[in-house]
């Protein structure tokens, strides 16, 4: 299945609001400093990406899966589930490369 566009009206970016939370002047990690703001953690109000298009990260990751992927080392408590590398996930890979620049990137450059 594709990713689909962003599922936003504008453009395929972010459009919805934010709830920002005060973690307190170094507090939040050693890259604070050089952040503007460094110390605030944003949480958006809705999604960043549909339902649509996590279904079809979470379709191509369990096909790489089925095919024999898998990762050497492991980042969540569920790791029993599987993993697999984004780099095993072609689609994928292209999809969040094309979504981090038209996205992602801007909305952390708006937030810090």
């Amino acid at each position: 299945g594709g990713s689909g566009d962003g599922g936003e009206e504008d453009g395929g970016r972010y459009s919805g609001g934010f709830r920002t939370h005060d973690a307190g002047v170094g507090n939040a990690g050693p890259e604070e400093a050089s952040l503007r703001g460094g110390h605030l953690v944003h949480a958006t109000e809705a999604p960043l990406l549909s339902a649509e298009q996590c279904a079809s990260l979470v379709e191509e990751a369990a096909a790489a899966m089925a095919a024999g992927s898998s990762s050497s080392f492991t980042y969540t408590r569920n790791e029993r589930l599987g993993e697999v590398h984004v780099h095993d996930l072609p689609q994928a890979r292209e999809w969040l490369r094309a979504e981090l620049r038209r996205s992602l990137f801007p909305l952390l450059a708006e937030r810090f």
